[in-house]
C-alpha cells in the first residue's frame, strides 16, 4: 500500500511542477514578444507546445510569430 501512495504523491508533484514550468515558459515567451525578441519568444512558446499539447491557442500564437519572424518583420504579430 505504501508504494502506491508514494506513486500518487509523485504524480501530483510532477503535475504541479509541469504546470508551473509551462506557465513560466509561456510568460517568458510573452516577454520576448513584448521586447520584440521573436527568436526568444518562439523558443519559449515551442517549449510550451511540447510540454502541453492542449495549451489553448499556442499553435496559433506560434504560427503568427513564425510569419512575423520569417519575414523579418519588426512589428508585433497580429
Amino acid at each position: 500500500e505504501r508504494p502506491s501512495k508514494n506513486l500518487t504523491l509523485n504524480k501530483i508533484i510532477y503535475k504541479q511542477f509541469l504546470e508551473k514550468t509551462v506557465k513560466t515558459y509561456y510568460l517568458l515567451g510573452e516577454l520576448g514578444e513584448i521586447e520584440k525578441d521573436y527568436k526568444n519568444a518562439i523558443d519559449n512558446f515551442e517549449k510550451v507546445a511540447i510540454l502541453d499539447k492542449q495549451f489553448k491557442d499556442i499553435q496559433l500564437k506560434l504560427g503568427k510569430l513564425y510569419v512575423a519572424h520569417s519575414k523579418g518583420n519588426q512589428k508585433k504579430a497580429v
